[in-house]
């Protein structure tokens, strides 16, 4: 009985070793596993809800919080099973109404780090949907739209035909000419302070080849001087031109973190993370482009694109101050969830016409702790928020007018004519003296029919 014993608690501990990311593999997180072992009743799932009851407890301490807060870091989107995702999802439904809304939409608040499919780290939304559809009493659910990976948030589902064609319909209606609508509003809290407090403008997102570490490797680099028309049109350049409004919503007292919201009119190219490293205020958890921005003697510089680290060592490099206001040591930012949410979804006509439906999802339990031990404040209202903000993309190149082609001041016009020929330069000539293509062309049939 001993050896059976033991052979039960060594599958049960490969079994928690699955989907749960090497990285996050330390010293606390094994003691966490082993008092798994020990007692069933305690799980990822377990240390999350008492995370998330911290902020009311007020015989919390300062210390206990930010030991929560760090177990809430490595269990965030970790699960053992699909069941487990399912139970966890089946709590983070932030719309879903039988009675008035007969179409089956469904809007969960995904926890980050879960993908859409399951990969060698992480399951997936997909395998989790016949459980939640069995704890919901559904024939079946189907995942429409979802935010990337390593961001939480408004992710849409639906459990009828019916539903899956209105998503659809409102979400190309969204993205015609006719509205031009900002449907979605992201809010991140990042590194720093951005350089500009509001903002709205296009911008193009292109691939350059970068030599780094002995090899070629194509990076996503902003570019605010829009790019030829021509070279807009070919199919072979990856281009994409994007609309974006950013503003700050609020920051902590000496300014160290803020947070941010950010409407982009796509996400393509992993736009936002780009967009604010591009903004010298990174993405906090940001461990792929975080990079890009560094902090230089007080000040955060922009870093060129072919410094960037090896793929096996990119770590975002945070301020130690930072990281002792999170309860982390230098060293640690790989556990750091990526701190973007989406809080915010717009769906045009969804129920025909001009009815229109917007859903919010508040932050994740992890985000509202960071931004607590950071001391910046997240306004209710901002998940309130019912405006439609509409956007202008920017087709055509504005080029810069030749200062040549323009005579600013008469005088400058004389000096010129009164300028002589010097050997090896060509005479400065105004306007006047230029002549036009027609009037060349009539000397030149004039000489022709002179020598004839």
């Amino acid at each position: 009985m001993h050896c059976v014993n033991k052979n039960k608690a060594r599958h049960r501990t490969e079994k928690q070793h699955i989907f749960v990311d090497d990285r996050v593999k330390i010293h606390r997180f094994q003691k966490i596993e082993y008092k798994m072992m020990k007692r069933p009743w305690l799980s990822f799932r377990y240390v999350a809800e008492n995370y998330r009851n911290y902020s009311t407890t007020p015989n919390v301490t300062s210390k206990q919080k930010l030991k929560i807060l760090k177990d809430a870091y490595l269990c965030e989107g970790k699960y053992r099973s699909s069941v487990e995702m399912a139970q966890d999802l089946a709590q983070n439904i932030v719309y879903y109404d039988k009675k008035n809304d007969t179409s089956g939409l469904i809007v969960i608040n995904k926890p980050a780090g879960v993908p859409l499919k399951t990969s060698q780290d992480a399951l997936g939304l997909v395998d989790a949907m016949p459980d939640l559809s069995k704890l919901l009493g559904l024939e079946k659910i189907t995942v429409i739209k979802s935010v990337h990976k390593y961001a939480s948030g408004c992710v849409l589902l639906a459990s009828k035909e019916q539903g899956v064609s209105q998503l659809k319909r409102s979400l190309n209606r969204r993205n015609q000419l006719i509205e031009h609508c900002l449907g979605e509003s992201y809010f991140a809290l990042t590194n720093s302070t951005p350089r500009k407090s509001s903002i709205q403008e296009t911008v193009d997102v292109l691939h350059k080849e970068i030599q780094s570490h002995g090899s070629s490797v194509l990076e996503p680099v902003i570019e605010r001087i829009l790019v030829n028309n021509k070279l807009f049109k070919r199919r072979d350049q990856k281009l994409k031109r994007i609309a974006v409004n950013a503003e700050i919503v609020s920051k902590s007292p000496k300014g160290q973190s803020t947070l941010v919201k950010i409407e982009p009119s796509s996400l393509q190219y992993s736009f936002i993370q780009i967009y604010m490293a591009d903004l010298l205020s990174p993405i906090i958890g940001d461990s792929i482009y975080g990079h890009r921005a560094k902090m230089l003697m007080g000040k955060m510089v922009k870093v060129n694109p072919e410094l960037m680290p090896d793929v096996n060592s990119r770590l975002q490099n945070l301020p130690e101050s930072m990281l002792s206001q999170l309860g982390l040591r230098s060293g640690e930012e790989h556990i750091l969830p990526l701190h973007l949410h989406l809080g915010r979804v717009y769906l045009p006509g969804y129920f025909g016409g001009s009815n229109h439906l917007t859903i919010h999802a508040p932050p994740r339990p992890f985000f509202k702790g960071t931004a607590e031990m950071l001391n910046i404040d997240i306004p209710e209202h901002i998940f309130e928020d019912e405006d439609v903000r509409d956007y202008d993309l920017v087709r055509k190149r504005t080029k810069p007018k030749d200062p040549t082609n323009e005579v600013l001041n008469p005088e400058l016009s004389n000096i010129a004519e009164e300028a002589p020929e010097t050997d090896g330069q060509l005479p400065i000539r105004t306007l006047k003296e230029r002549k036009t293509k027609k009037e060349r062309k009539e000397e030149r049939k004039k000489r022709q029919s002179f020598t004839t």
